[in-house]
């Protein structure tokens, strides 16, 4: 959070860039697990399955065999096979969401909020007498970029909402070989959380007692009501 300082000067900036530091956490932490996945369960365990296989073939045929199955094996826990290719297709889209996420914040984003914080602090040197030439007439409108804004909540709640489907549908299957992430990717209980809340089964003090020890805490979930001046 390099930049609080200069946001926390910037009418209801400070809570927003709270806001979108947590999400983008959020979803740092879905990309970091998926390749965890990818390194370990995928990669290391079927290269060791693959090694300890080969060592047992004895002939051409049974290495054929074994190098077909390590194939498919990769490629199915991988979530590229056909029979995953609807997971496949939601996974794209949640890694689509993360990358529009972050290049939004950081190209529009933090880059107006920046504009709008050396506005500022010219105007306030204008009224001090530190800066003796004139402000011009960009100096007096706000350089925050509305547009991002809404489009990194709009960006923020589609993740959500993509992640939610793909829990469900790893869920949904009683494949053992997804268990790890099924288990990584909400490890605190955090998206069971927010859906309980979303389907009225938790009230606010419940949400409240599991936003103390979380891990991105529920203050990056609130609505901001304070308006960019």
């Amino acid at each position: 959070m390099a930049y609080s300082n200069q946001f926390a000067k910037i009418p209801g900036m400070k809570n927003r860039f709270h806001r979108f530091y947590l999400a983008h956490q959020e979803m740092a932490h879905f990309v970091n697990n998926v390749h965890n996945y990818i390194m370990v369960e995928v990669l290391e365990s079927s290269w060791k399955v693959y090694q300890d296989e080969v060592q047992q073939v004895k002939n051409l045929d049974e290495l054929i065999d074994v190098q077909v199955r390590f194939s498919q094996n990769m490629l199915h826990k991988a979530l590229l096979s056909e029979d995953q290719k609807d997971l496949n297709k939601i996974l794209k889209k949640l890694l689509n969401n993360v990358y529009t996420f972050a290049l939004i914040k950081e190209r529009y984003f933090f880059k107006s909020a920046l504009d709008e914080a050396e506005r500022l602090k010219r105007v306030e040197d204008h009224e001090n007498g530190a800066l003796e030439e004139d402000l011009d007439e960009q100096d007096m409108t706000s350089k925050v970029n509305l547009q991002s804004i809404e489009q990194l909540d709009k960006m923020h709640l589609e993740f959500f909402n993509n992640f939610k489907l793909f829990k469900e549908s790893l869920d949904n299957r009683e494949d053992n070989n997804f268990k790890y992430i099924r288990c990584r990717l909400d490890f605190n209980l955090y998206y069971w959380v927010r859906y309980m809340q979303d389907m009225g089964g938790m009230d606010d003090d419940d949400v409240d007692d599991y936003g103390d020890d979380d891990e991105y805490g529920q203050e990056g979930m609130q609505d901001d009501d304070e308006d960019i001046g």
